[in-house]
């Protein structure tokens, strides 16, 4: 098990890019969902449904 968590020695490395790529995701994730509902909002007014 220590094996998989100090990563043969470069585990700052091998962690800090996970943490980055996991946050990176959830923020294009979040941006692309805020995205969506601004589009659905417009179109919605743009229809006159609002």
């Amino acid at each position: 098990m220590n094996n998989f968590i100090f990563e043969g020695g470069y585990a700052f490395f091998v962690w800090t890019s996970y943490a980055v790529s996991l946050i990176g995701l959830g923020l294009m994730a979040t941006f692309t969902l805020n995205a969506y509902h601004k589009a659905k909002q417009a179109l919605a007014r743009l229809e006159g449904k609002e």
